[in-house]
């Protein structure tokens, strides 16, 4: 599962100012309206492009951010105990 910052390809430390710009990047890759020629894709990107909007609200507010690493942190610390 990829995390809201492989969504955004951003690492971890990005600042508000990375998370915009990537944000942004990532739309111009991904808006439907650039697949509209086939319907399989235009979908594809539809759903990306809901991700890609999850990942910037989360990760741009302060407090949402804080709490999604904090269940990201827990959510690999428990995938660690288990594969071993």
């Amino acid at each position: 599962m990829l995390t809201y910052y492989q969504v955004l390809e951003l690492p971890t430390t990005a600042t508000s100012e990375d998370i915009k710009k990537a944000w942004h990047e990532q739309l111009q890759v991904w808006h439907p309206d650039r697949f509209t020629h086939a319907p399989a894709l235009h979908r594809k990107a539809e759903a990306r492009t809901t991700l890609i909007n999850q990942a910037y609200q989360t990760l741009i507010d302060p407090t949402a951010r804080q709490r999604y690493d904090a269940t990201t942190r827990s959510e690999e610390h428990t995938s660690e105990l288990q594969s071993h």
